[in-house]
């Protein structure tokens, strides 16, 4: 993927953390640091799973379009 997403993809009904990493091109470790630093999407917890619902990636790339986003590559924590 080139960091680039097809507008007229949609988002599956929810996403585990995997799933949303391949999909945002962003690397698990930076999906947690965005996390930490209260940037990341909203998240459910199902037992010891995590879950980012398909409305919650949306807003999220949304909010990361107007503030920037950091640097939209694969970073390591």
């Amino acid at each position: 993927m080139t960091g680039q997403r097809n507008s007229t993809v949609q988002d599956p009904p929810v996403y585990n953390v995997r799933a949303f990493c391949e999909a945002h091109d962003i690397s698990r470790g930076y999906l947690y640091k965005l996390w930490r630093d209260g940037q990341g999407p909203r998240r459910m917890k199902v037992g010891r799973r995590t879950y980012i619902s398909g409305d919650a990636a949306a807003e999220w790339r949304s909010r990361m379009e107007l503030h920037g986003g950091g640097t939209g590559g694969k970073e390591s924590a």
